[in-house]
């Protein structure tokens, strides 16, 4: 079907020819104009210089003649010298003025011609007027006006206005005529054109436009039918080619079902990642707020713990139990900051990594808890074969499973499930990519039960540090968390599905043949019945007042010579008081100001370096600080620091 636009009404105004006729009058109208308003304002203004420069003449000489007897009052000889001044005819009047303004002589032309005499300051109008200061030695002793006539220019400016009038009315006819014979040598073959083009419009491709001229309108017929040639061909092109799409559109549309479709489903991935992403980030979220609390906690735990390490020293024997009572709480809580700062990925403690089989560990696990696990609850194992081996701390790695296990327990004792059941499964999946994990081969550990059940907002914080639906006292909430920071130390992940009445299933990926990053373990347990004693000179340094004192007093109590400071930058000054003086320091790894780091660094370009023992509430591998005799974790006991104190010092 073929559109046609209607072409648009033409008016009188709109015609190419008019607006060429309406183009030019406009530009002849304002030369014409030009001319008539320009010239003759010129030749006027000329006549005035000239008139201006005669008057100047005029004036000067008349005032350099008169001055000798203006000074004398010499009036006669004030009338001859102004004799010479009325031979110029287009002079009307002349004015000799004294000091006082007062006209001592002149004279003024009538009409008629005559000569008559003026009043004081009379004129008269089209003048051109202009006054001269009278000098006699120097001193200007009057003043000497006289006037001009503008009749005669003003004469000659009307006859040079009719003149230039005549001449741009001539020109504008001719202009015009010029005009209306250029608009119809251009409008009569566009016209021409017009008439073939509605035709075209019409649909009539067969419409040519005749060759008139050789020129650009020629030119532009002739490349006109060219167009209209191509046009022609490029309609049977188009009909084939709408053929042509319109299979090719049903093609298309079918291909385009395909695609939607995919791309549902890969909107559903996507929301699952976005989901995964965000769980990952509130928990990243919650293990940096955990360490920096586990960090503090540490501190207040090492302080504690100090003192009480002190108490049992010095203390009566009636007190040693309630000292040891109040021990073992802190070492209690000393575990349980291990246990967030594991979650939280702060505690790099050290990793016993190991070749192992997956299937031997998982078996091993299995079989201890049938022995303390409910009989009811039947215990089911599914190994794939030919399992590749991977590096794991296999300690850390059972920890994990019997947090699960004991989980799946409660999960199953809390419901109703006629025949309760643990599937435990260990296959290899391949490829599998998640969050920053690279995409690679893991080996798979799932845990079911068809226990309980979880909904989605319990789903969602079960990895959050303290977060429990046991009863009070049945758990600690750490479980989940401590298991979550376990499995990304191994460079893997740990992943929960669990729908209410429908049991859980929890999942462990481990990468396949690549060991995970190891640390060195450090820190200090257990007691020594006789701490060693000494007489060096020793610096701790560290922030914590309460640490730092316990620690320098029970160090002065074996004989040593302590000294204290309370920030990087105060060790440093009281090192450099006691340069050489001093054998070990005791340096915090965390504080203000000056880091212990900083400070490690200040002391390896001094000429003598004192040893050092590092404080750290973070377990880390001693390797990444250079010139550190030991690492110690806190919360560590006193009298272990001693012993490494000693050890270090013999060394």
């Amino acid at each position: 079907m073929t559109v046609r636009a209607a072409l648009p009404a033409r008016h009188w105004w709109s015609s190419i020819k008019t607006k060429l006729a309406v183009l030019v009058i406009s530009l002849l109208g304002a030369i014409s104009l030009f001319i008539y308003f320009y010239f003759p304002a010129r030749q006027e203004h000329q006549a005035l210089r000239a008139l201006a420069a005669k008057a100047e003449s005029i004036a000067g000489m008349s005032a350099f003649t008169v001055g000798p007897a203006l000074f004398f009052r010499d009036p006669l000889t004030i009338d001859e010298a102004l004799a010479s001044a009325r031979q110029n005819e287009e002079l009307v009047y002349v004015e000799v003025c004294d000091s006082t303004q007062q006209v001592v002589a002149g004279f003024h032309r009538d009409r008629e011609g005559r000569h008559q005499e003026v009043s004081p300051g009379s004129t008269s109008r089209d003048l051109y007027e202009m006054t001269r200061p009278i000098l006699y030695a120097d001193h200007q002793i009057g003043q000497l006006r006289l006037g001009l006539s503008l009749s005669q220019i003003a004469e000659e400016s009307q006859r040079s206005r009719r003149s230039i009038a005549l001449v741009s009315l001539v020109v504008f006819v001719l202009g015009m005529a010029a005009a209306l014979a250029i608009s119809a040598l251009v409008t009569r073959p566009l016209a021409r054109m017009v008439a073939a083009v509605e035709g075209i419009s019409q649909g009539d491709l067969h419409q040519r436009v005749a060759l008139i001229t050789s020129d650009e309108i020629g030119l532009l017929a002739s490349a006109f039918n060219r167009m209209v040639d191509s046009l022609e061909i490029a309609r049977s092109e188009l009909e084939e080619a709408n053929r042509f799409l319109e299979n090719r559109v049903a093609e298309r549309t079918s291909e385009l079902r395909q695609e939607i479709d995919e791309r549902r489903r890969a909107e559903a991935e996507k929301t699952q990642l976005e989901e995964q992403l965000r769980q990952a980030q509130k928990l990243e979220a919650v293990g940096q707020l955990t360490a920096g609390i586990a960090h503090n906690f540490n501190n207040l735990l090492q302080a504690v713990s100090a003192n009480i390490e002190l108490a049992m020293v010095k203390g009566p024997p009636q007190v040693q139990d309630y000292l040891r009572e109040a021990e073992t709480a802190a070492m209690r809580g000393a575990g349980l900051v291990r246990q967030l700062m594991l979650f939280s990925r702060a505690g790099e403690q050290e990793l016993r990594l190991r070749d192992v089989d997956l299937a031997e560990i998982v078996g091993t696990t299995v079989s201890l808890c049938r022995k303390t696990i409910d009989r009811r609850i039947e215990l089911q194992l599914e190994i794939a074969p030919n399992l590749p081996r991977v590096q794991v701390d296999a300690g850390q790695l059972e920890q994990v499973l019997l947090n699960l296990y004991l989980n799946a327990r409660d999960a199953l004792e809390g419901g109703e499930c006629r025949s309760p059941c643990i599937r435990t499964s260990v296959r290899l999946v391949c490829q599998v990519e998640h969050g920053e994990a690279p995409a690679r081969d893991y080996v798979c550990i799932e845990v079911a039960d068809n226990g309980v059940g979880m909904d989605a907002q319990t789903r969602e914080r079960i990895f959050e540090p303290f977060f429990s639906t046991k009863e009070v006292g049945k758990g600690t909430g750490l479980g989940l968390a401590t298991a979550y920071g376990i499995l990304h130390r191994h460079q893997g992940w740990i992943e929960c599905q669990s729908q209410v009445g429908q049991g859980a299933v929890f999942s462990l990926y481990l990468p396949a043949g690549t060991p995970a990053v190891a640390g060195i373990e450090v820190g200090i347990s257990g007691l020594q019945p006789v701490p060693p004693h000494g007489t060096e000179a020793l610096l701790v340094v560290d922030d914590d007042q309460q640490v730092r004192r316990s620690v320098a007093r029970f160090l002065a109590s074996l004989g040593y010579r302590v000294l204290e400071a309370g920030d990087g930058v105060q060790g440093l000054e009281v090192l450099n008081q006691q340069r050489g003086q001093i054998s070990l320091v005791l340096l915090d790894l965390s504080m203000p100001g000056l880091s212990g780091l900083e400070v490690l660094a200040r002391l390896r370009v001094q000429p003598l370096q004192p040893k050092v023992i590092l404080f750290t509430g973070y377990a880390t591998a001693r390797e990444q600080f250079a010139g550190v005799a030991e690492l110690v974790e806190k919360p560590f006991s006193i009298r272990q620091l001693s012993q490494v104190v000693r050890r270090v010092l013999d060394s």
